[in-house]
């Protein structure tokens, strides 16, 4: 992973709603946009979702048939990765 990638991973491990998304897909499986909006504003909902997507933590999901329905679901990296966030939440929280 380039150091860029480092720097942007760990930004968005850090920014507001992040754990929090990851925590309500993995508890529902899958999820509409609109359920998610209950926890985050759209402007911040929409910039998680586009950076979960791209490292592939969050995948997203549309249909065209015969109505529109999107969903968004947890990857298994997004488990792996929101297990080792809470470990490392736990771990740091012991030390203080």
């Amino acid at each position: 992973m380039k150091k860029e990638d480092e720097e942007e991973i760990l930004k968005v491990f850090g920014a507001k709603s992040t754990k929090e998304i990851l925590e309500y897909l993995d508890q529902h499986d899958a999820a509409p946009y609109m359920e998610m909006a209950e926890f985050a504003n759209v402007g911040t909902l929409n910039l998680r979702l586009i950076e979960l997507i791209r490292f592939k933590l969050v995948s997203h999901h549309l249909e065209r048939k015969p109505n529109r329905i999107e969903w968004y679901e947890i990857t298994e990296k997004g488990r792996q990765v929101l297990k080792q966030l809470e470990i490392l939440i736990e771990l740091t929280a012991e030390s203080s």
